[in-house]
């Protein structure tokens, strides 16, 4: 608990309290983590001296992955980008674990166990850490290859909308909520579902007809997206653009938008995404590497683009979409 409360976070009284709670016949210690990281501890004693402990991120889910895009208290499936992320994972010290134990879960599961002793504090602490690390990379890759994965909150946001409509049809939600007029619009939960489905030009449609600067962050990323989904690599730049994410930051606090990235890349202007991402140094956020790359091709720089993507290839070998992609 004292590792946990480290790593929690902060509102304007402190840490956010974890909360204990049975799940599946198992005592979870469950909370949020800095960087908005739902994450659940369980226990599973062995004797009296080690415990197997089970760190668990919940990293939300697909509409298409459950039967008949009935998400409410439906049995997930499997679906086929999801496992991709299994692969991604593959020699790592994490795995995917699928099922919906508790309503304010998501889908999709990271999980880690390993065994503690009562002195093994730092060890406890590394892991949180890491987890930490594979969230945010997590987040940041979704919204590059898979940008239809809802967060554990919106999905929670959904079920809590339609609790008593199991098997309702979220395309069809959409398609009337669409024809209504704008002020009879449930605005949030039509964004999540026009994105789960990917259907972008509504996603487009309803950022232009409900504006609103209280989220212009958030929905400003979301805008990106789905012009670079759909191919509009100038109005994606120019999106970026004007919410100021073209200008410096701090390398260790903020991560650049992917899908900036890569519409500057596929626009042709793969030399600038290069002076955004930065030079590779020690410590360096991953996925750049694979970004890096893709920009180094496309400028003509072989060999720098070899170098980049086998650095990017060794940290995450299991990466198919990566792979694809770059081979492209």
């Amino acid at each position: 608990m004292p590792v946990f409360e480290e790593f929690a976070c902060w509102d304007q009284d402190g840490p956010m309290k974890a909360e204990t709670f049975d799940e599946d016949g198992q005592l979870s210690l469950c909370g949020m983590l800095d960087g908005d990281h739902l994450v659940c501890v369980i226990p599973l004693p062995i004797d009296h001296q080690r415990t197997i402990l089970r760190f668990e991120l919940e990293m939300g889910g697909f509409l298409e992955d459950f039967e008949e895009r009935a998400f409410l208290g439906e049995r997930a499936l499997l679906g086929q980008r999801a496992l991709l992320l299994g692969a991604l994972l593959d020699d790592s010290l994490y795995h995917v674990r699928w099922g919906l134990n508790s309503p304010i879960h998501g889908k999709i599961r990271i999980a880690c166990d390993f065994t503690v002793r009562s002195d093994d504090r730092p060890l406890v602490f590394q892991r949180t850490a890491q987890m930490m690390g594979l969230g945010n990379f997590l987040e940041w890759y979704f919204a590059l290859h898979l940008p239809e994965r809802l967060s554990f909150r919106d999905l929670a946001a959904l079920q809590n909308a339609w609790e008593d409509h199991a098997g309702v049809d979220l395309g069809v939600v959409l398609d009337r909520a669409l024809e209504a007029p704008p002020l009879e619009r449930p605005v949030e939960n039509l964004l999540r579902i026009a994105q789960g489905l990917g259907r972008w030009k509504d996603v487009l449609r309803l950022l232009a007809e409900h504006p609103d600067q209280r989220l212009a962050a958030e929905r400003t990323r979301l805008k990106i997206a789905a012009h670079r989904m759909l191919g509009q690599w100038i109005p994606a730049i120019e999106t970026a653009e004007a919410a100021g994410l073209h200008e410096d930051c701090d390398a260790e606090k903020e991560l650049r938008d992917p899908n900036h990235m890569l519409a500057l890349i596929e626009s042709g202007r793969e030399i600038e995404a290069l002076r955004l991402l930065g030079a590779a140094s020690e410590g360096d956020f991953g996925g750049y590497d694979w970004l890096r790359a893709l920009a180094l091709r496309r400028a003509g720089f072989k060999e720098s683009a070899e170098e980049a993507f086998e650095r990017y290839r060794k940290a995450y070998p299991g990466d198919l979409f990566a792979l694809g992609w770059y081979d492209l």
